[in-house]
């Protein structure tokens, strides 16, 4: 059953066609704003899309450019610290150039050695005369790789060398770090002196008792 449209008191023509066109501008006048919005919607998923398509391609440059980034200070920091080793070996070498030598601080050893193998020793005529320095071309000649630098004695003396260089070494970096002079471990410079003069062979070698 279909439903009665209720209708209120009935108007005048006149009123009802200006009711009419006051409803109708009305209408269009919201139909315009639905068209606008509609229109500002399209404009801005269009260029949302658009921002989405650029954001997407920054964001790649983005990376590509952080990874480079990212390479070229690890380059940089590789190389500083390359350079900076660099500069401290030199350092380092400078300053083990003006240090006491092996062979230097040997020869000190040995004069000692010979003293005091005289003053425990009876001198007798037919003693064995000990010089430092006849010791001191011995032990250089057992590093003589055209002679014998090969033997059991000259590896002794190599192994010797090795340990002084490396304490020299240590002692000379930390000075050139600032660290400060460090006597315990100028005293170990000797260490592996006396140790080879301590040696079986080598001092069968020298002759020492």
């Amino acid at each position: 059953m279909d439903e009665k449209i209720k209708t209120g008191p009935i108007m005048k023509l006149g009123d009802l066609q200006r009711e009419t066109s006051l409803a109708q501008a009305e209408m269009e006048t919201s139909q315009q704003k639905l068209l606008d919005a509609q229109d500002k919607q399209v404009f801005h998923e269009k260029k949302k899309l658009e921002y989405s398509v650029i954001s997407r391609d920054l964001s790649y440059e983005f990376r590509a450019k952080q990874q480079r980034f990212i390479r070229l200070q690890i380059n940089l920091k590789n190389q500083t610290d390359l350079e900076n080793l660099a500069e401290e070996e030199a350092q380092i070498t400078e300053l083990k150039e003006i240090q006491p030598t092996f062979w230097q601080i040997l020869a000190n050893c040995l004069d000692r050695l010979v003293e005091d193998n005289k003053e425990k020793d009876i001198d007798l005529s037919f003693t064995p005369n000990l010089k430092s320095s006849n010791m001191l071309v011995t032990l250089k000649g057992l590093t003589d790789v055209r002679h014998r630098g090969n033997t059991p004695e000259a590896v002794e003396v190599f192994e010797a060398m090795s340990v002084f260089n490396n304490l020299l070494t240590d002692i000379c970096r930390d000075q050139v770090r600032g660290n400060g002079f460090n006597a315990s471990k100028q005293k170990q410079l000797k260490q592996p002196i006396l140790h080879l003069l301590n040696n079986p062979r080598i001092k069968s070698a020298l002759s020492i008792s």
